[in-house]
C-alpha cells in the first residue's frame, strides 16, 4: 500500500514542500554543516551567509554546548526532536530541531523557526 496518493512529483518534492512553507526552515547535515535553506529563510542574510559553514561558527558559547550534546544524542539513535521557545515583541518565538536519520544513521538535522501571535 502506497502512503502517497495521486500527486505528481513536482508536489511531493522536499524543497518545494519546504520553499512553500511561510516559515524559515534549513537543513545542517551530521557534520554541523548548513546545507539548504528554504525561501523564507533565504530573507535572512545572516542564514544565507552561514550556507556551506559549520553552524557552531554562528552560535555563542553556550549554544555551542548545546548543538554538540543534541548531534551526539541524535548519532547515538535519538529521534526526539528538540523545541525552543522564547517570548518576543508580539508573540513567542519557536525553534522546532527534527534529528534526520537514514539507513546509515544520523544524517543532520531541520530547523522550523515561526512566530505566533504576530498580527
Amino acid at each position: 500500500m502506497s502512503v502517497i496518493s495521486d500527486i505528481s512529483k513536482d508536489q511531493i518534492d522536499p524543497a518545494l514542500i519546504f520553499d512553500r512553507l511561510g516559515t524559515p526552515a534549513w537543513f545542517a547535515d551530521k557534520d554541523k554543516v548548513l546545507r539548504y535553506i528554504n525561501a523564507a529563510g533565504r530573507t535572512h542574510e545572516d542564514m544565507v551567509a552561514a550556507l556551506g559553514k559549520n553552524i557552531e561558527d554562528c552560535h555563542n558559547p553556550a549554544s555551542v554546548k548545546e548543538i554538540r550534546a543534541l548531534y551526539a544524542k541524535w548519532a547515538a539513535g535519538s529521534r526526539e526532536a528538540q523545541v525552543y521557545l522564547r517570548t518576543v515583541t508580539g508573540g513567542t518565538k519557536y525553534n522546532i530541531l527534527i534529528p534526520v536519520h537514514g539507513p546509515s544513521g544520523f544524517e543532520g538535522v531541520v530547523e522550523l523557526s515561526f512566530k505566533t501571535g504576530e498580527a
